[in-house]
């Protein structure tokens, strides 16, 4: 997820739209950032409403994710309904 918007702060004086999901509290320091920021898990579900809400995503990030969930099935098809074209980068830290 998104945590405390570490990554998102880097977008947020650029021309890019962007929004961070994270099913923790800490998004609170996110949004407190003012950050655009949701508190849910990312799944279908949740995809169907960031899209009627904001739309589609050129580019979607995963970070650490995959190893720490146990609904990866529909984690994939809300990256799918979301995605246009472009990227799907997964990161993950192997220290």
């Amino acid at each position: 997820g998104s945590n405390d918007g570490s990554l998102l702060e880097s977008l947020q004086n650029r021309a890019v739209r962007f929004l961070g999901v994270d099913p923790t509290d800490v998004t609170k320091v996110a949004i407190d950032k003012g950050l655009n920021t949701i508190t849910d898990w990312f799944d279908e579900s949740t995809a169907d409403k960031i899209e009627r809400e904001y739309g589609k995503a050129k580019i979607i990030t995963c970070l650490n994710t995959f190893a720490h969930t146990s609904h990866l099935d529909s984690i994939m098809k809300g990256i799918e309904k979301l995605l246009t074209e472009y990227l799907f980068c997964s990161l993950f830290d192997n220290k």
